[in-house]
């Protein structure tokens, strides 16, 4: 299991309990607490409130813990992208240049890497090692995938992208 995911089941649990916890005693001090003939209605409010709590607690927690990663691979499934993502071998993506997969030992332990960048003098930087070693395996296979130049559109938005000033005006 993935440290981020464990971190945030652990929350999930401890503020879930939490709530519950909160839920239930609204709901003992309700039974418990002695109210005046006039004031009936916060030992109603204080019994609802804690139901509320506890059933909001149960559903969101279900959704959370297993449902919605049900619907998501449901999700996939139906769109095919989970077979796609398979078939082609994709491994990590990532918006960031240097965070996403673990980049250093993906390319140390593959003979073949298809990279598909719009600007990576960073992250080829920081892994330029990693690459020469793969570079000097046998029947190794690099390929990188890149904008085309020619293509005004593309600069353009790649330029608004990496907020340079548009050179085809």
């Amino acid at each position: 299991m993935k440290p981020h995911k464990q971190i945030t089941n652990l929350r999930t649990y401890m503020v879930s309990i939490g709530i519950f916890v909160i839920g239930i005693a609204l709901l003992a001090f309700s039974e418990k607490l002695k109210f005046e003939d006039g004031s009936f209605w916060v030992k109603s409010l204080m019994s609802n409130v804690g139901a509320l709590l506890i059933a909001s607690v149960s559903i969101a927690s279900l959704w959370e813990l297993f449902s919605k990663r049900a619907f998501l691979d449901e999700l996939l499934e139906k769109t095919g992208l989970v077979e796609d993502i398979r078939t082609v071998g994709v491994t990590g993506i990532s918006l960031e240049a240097i965070r996403g997969p673990d980049f250093a030992r993906l390319i140390r332990s593959s003979e073949r890497l298809d990279i598909f960048v719009c600007y990576a003098n960073t992250w080829r930087a920081t892994f330029e090692q990693d690459l020469r070693e793969m570079a000097k395996k046998r029947n190794c296979r690099i390929r990188l995938i890149v904008p085309d130049p020619d293509n005004e559109d593309i600069m353009r938005d790649l330029a608004k992208r990496f907020n340079e000033k548009d050179k085809t005006q």
